[in-house]
């Protein structure tokens, strides 16, 4: 009979929005009154879960030391903790973390020092000397113990509450982060944008003087191009630094960076008129510098662009027909690119390529789909593969429907008179010998009544 178990979250959502409400996204300046606020409700939902039910070690240990990191460093209002009882109480709620985490992975038939079992885990040997020194009555300073119980909440983050997967959906902190961060992703792109405008403004003037310019006057010109190219690349490495503080490890805040890019004024121009080669100019140097420290943001930037275009309906309007190949153009540059290729693995790309062709396949929207973007894509030996031939059948299929009809109709005006008649389209010979082989017949048998001329 199988065994009930029982969970003190009602589903993964809740227990999602406690996560959250535990961990906000990095980056945060300074105590913040709704973020430790947010901390104490998902503390005291986990103590609350803690009565219920037993819960697992992790869990109940990452309450246990925020709840102390929140009373130690953000007090309520003449409550602050003594220096001794904030000790005492880091090196209590330490010591048990360690000793539950090794207990767990201790077999009962050979036994193994807390060292050897630490180190199995992914547990530093430090904690667990400082463990040892909690146990035997030397209690280890202050701020180390501080410390200690930041990296643990961060090591307990990544090998337990990180493994959950998925976004809480409806999480408080997720509400009140988004309209803020939004604005600040917003002001640091459009400073971004208009340093670059001005160098490649400065770079032009440039150019123009220098045509009449003597040699003197071309060598202060290029000075004065230089200090504009040298202000975009600082404000380039000050946007990336910045984002990613902004954007940290959570996947919501880079795909929010996404879809902020993908509006008008920024990666996209304000019309057709406008050439995507400088959008592609203003934009590669900022979007490859974060695909170099984010791993994952070419597949993330790739989803963003690719959504607008999974669509069947037609474009409304010339505006928005213009949209769709700019996201087009996009996409085909990523794949073009050879500085873009460098920055994912081959294997990536093919899988890139399987989702842009599988669009392409499945929503034939109007305009949107340019035959030089699948012909890039379809360049990719991996993706021609198993989309090559499904591509240019179609195409092939497309040209010769109409004659096969044509010829079916024809066929059975001639055969009419027969009683029980099978209506075999009739085909060129030059289409026979390029199906070859065995096929199964997708023809119809059309009842007829016996004795009906």
């Amino acid at each position: 009979m199988p065994k009930l178990t029982i969970r003190a979250w009602r589903n993964t959502a809740e227990l999602l929005e406690v996560r959250e409400m535990l961990y906000p996204p990095q980056g945060i300046e300074g105590p913040d009154p709704e973020h430790v606020e947010l901390q104490r409700q998902g503390i005291a939902i986990v103590l609350t879960w803690a009565r219920r039910t037993r819960l697992p070690h992790a869990m109940i240990s990452t309450a246990q030391l925020f709840d102390v990191l929140v009373r130690h460093q953000y007090p309520l209002e003449g409550n602050a903790l003594p220096p001794h009882i904030a000790q005492t109480l880091y090196a209590s709620t330490i010591a048990r973390t360690v000793t539950g985490l090794c207990d767990l992975a201790q077999a009962s038939a050979t036994k193994r020092s807390m060292f050897e079992v630490a180190r199995s885990i992914g547990v530093c040997d430090a904690w667990v000397e400082i463990r040892h020194d909690i146990t035997h009555g030397r209690l280890p300073g202050l701020r180390l113990l501080e410390l200690t119980a930041q990296e643990m909440v961060e090591w307990l983050h990544d090998e337990f509450w990180d493994k959950l997967g998925g976004v809480a959906e409806n999480c408080a902190w997720k509400k009140w982060q988004m309209d803020g961060e939004e604005a600040k992703l917003v002001t640091l792109l459009k400073a971004y944008l208009a340093a670059r405008l001005q160098a490649a403004r400065a770079d032009l003037t440039a150019r123009v003087k220098t045509s009449a310019a003597t040699h003197a006057g071309f060598g202060a010109v290029a000075a004065g191009a230089g200090a504009a190219t040298a202000g975009s690349d600082a404000a380039m490495h000050r946007t990336v630094r910045e984002v990613s503080r902004i954007c940290g490890r959570h996947a919501t805040m880079w795909e929010l960076l996404t879809q902020v890019l993908i509006r008008e004024k920024m990666m996209l121009p304000r019309s057709g008129e406008v050439q995507m080669n400088g959008a592609f100019k203003l934009w590669d140097p900022l979007l490859q510098a974060l695909a170099a420290r984010r791993s994952v943001f070419v597949k993330e930037l790739m989803a963003v662009l690719l959504a607008p275009l999974e669509v069947d309906d037609p474009p409304r309007g010339i505006h928005e027909s213009w949209r769709r190949r700019a996201l087009a153009g996009w996409i085909e540059h990523l794949f073009h690119d050879k500085a873009w290729r460098g920055l994912a693995a081959g294997d990536v790309w093919d899988g890139l390529g399987d989702k842009v062709l599988q669009a392409c396949v499945l929503h034939v929207g109007e305009a949107s789909w340019p035959s030089s973007l699948v012909n890039r894509v379809l360049k990719r030996k991996a993706v021609r593969k198993v989309w090559g031939s499904i591509w240019y059948a179609a195409d092939t299929e497309n040209e010769v429907e109409e004659p096969e009809e044509e010829e079916e109709e024809e066929e059975e005006e001639a055969d009419g008179a027969d009683g029980m008649q099978v209506d075999t389209p009739a085909m060129k010979m030059k289409t026979v010998r390029q199906q070859a082989g065995w096929h199964a017949w997708e023809g119809a048998w059309v009842p007829r009544p016996i004795g009906v001329v």
